[in-house]
């Protein structure tokens, strides 16, 4: 978690991303998001395959140029509303509630503005 994973090209996701931008949750599991498998990174910080682990790595399914928010407040973090949904997706109690935060803390404020 405290890797500087945008020197690997990827970006923190849900919980780990949930943390640093509400200091509210301790992640059970880092997601990590990259537009290529982060090999360096995985070599680096000794990363295996394992189905029961707490890492995942997900595809970058969002062009650079999309973030609503102008996040540069946390670099290294997918764009907020990915972390929403990151968080919403698990189903997990401790997710939505920080869900619930960062929308009422980050989110609410950018969709009044729109």
């Amino acid at each position: 978690q405290n890797t500087d994973i945008e020197n690997y090209g990827a970006l923190w996701g849900g919980e780990v991303a949930a943390e640093k931008l509400t200091d509210y949750i301790k992640p059970e599991t880092a997601t990590i998001y990259a537009k290529e498998m982060p090999v360096q990174l995985m070599r680096d910080t000794k990363m295996r395959n394992d189905p029961k682990g707490n890492v995942e790595i997900m595809r970058q399914f969002w062009d650079d140029r999309f973030n609503p928010d102008n996040q540069n407040e946390r670099p290294g973090i997918e764009p907020l509303i990915i972390v929403y949904a990151d968080l919403l997706a698990t189903g997990d109690a401790r997710n939505i509630e920080t869900a619930g935060i960062l929308y009422d803390r980050k989110i609410a404020g950018l969709i009044g503005e729109n």
